[in-house]
């Protein structure tokens, strides 16, 4: 469990995940008890910048890959929307982590390839599946970019969101697992904020934090609306 978002040595918790075990890890330091800890506390600094816009966000959420740390599940965050009726789609593509959300979150629970040609397409019909055919009103992506065509990813998302939507994105440019990173990611927080104001969303605010440890990058928490 989780107890504090504001600390790296607050955070009391399990990090030995089914199908990604400590024991068994091939990704070396990239990957051990100390990375895990720290993408959690990095992901985990996005959560005050939702908390903020909580009145304003809509019903319909989409987080995408939260892994085993869903931050819509955080104890902040239900304590930020107590009596709200969200409706709440997870993205992941991992098979672990989706199993793991399922079980452990009781959610709805996507797997759809983000870098997929047909990745929106299908996403739309999931939602449609679900009765949302009007776009969703919140997004959240924490550390994903790396990993897939940033600005085709970006720009899905723009089309997904309803008018007035909100994208929040946490993301260090080149941290994370290099073997599985795409050669379409962005590698600049100057490019992904390019790359936003040219797809048309509206910058609310952003904040780029110093690098810490390992970090090669300064990390960027950047809250986008649509219209």
């Amino acid at each position: 469990m989780i107890v504090s978002s504001n600390a790296q040595d607050e955070l009391v918790l399990n990090v030995d995940w089914p199908g990604w075990p400590l024991a068994d890890n091939k990704y070396g330091h990239e990957f051990d008890y100390d990375a895990r800890i720290r993408m959690i506390a990095g992901g985990r600094k996005l959560i005050p910048f939702i908390a903020k816009y909580k009145n304003t966000l809509g019903s319909t959420f989409l987080e995408i890959g939260p892994f085993f740390n869903p931050l819509l599940t955080s104890n902040e965050l239900q304590r930020a929307f107590p009596d709200k009726h969200r409706e709440v789609f997870f993205l992941e593509n991992d098979y672990h982590a989706a199993n793991w959300l399922i079980e452990q979150c009781h959610c709805q629970v996507l797997n759809i390839n983000l870098n997929g040609q047909w990745f929106k397409t299908i996403l739309e019909v999931e939602l449609e599946k679900h009765g949302i055919g009007h776009g969703l009103d919140t997004i959240i992506i924490s550390q994903v970019l790396n990993y897939v065509n940033s600005g085709k990813l970006l720009k899905e998302l723009f089309d997904l969101l309803s008018s007035g939507g909100y994208l929040f994105l946490n993301n260090v440019c080149n941290y994370g697992i290099p073997p599985l990173f795409s050669v379409n990611r962005s590698t600049s927080n100057e490019e992904i904020i390019k790359t936003c104001r040219e797809i048309g969303y509206g910058i609310v605010e952003f904040e780029i934090l110093p690098p810490l440890e390992k970090e090669p990058e300064g990390r960027l928490l950047i809250v986008l609306r649509k219209g």
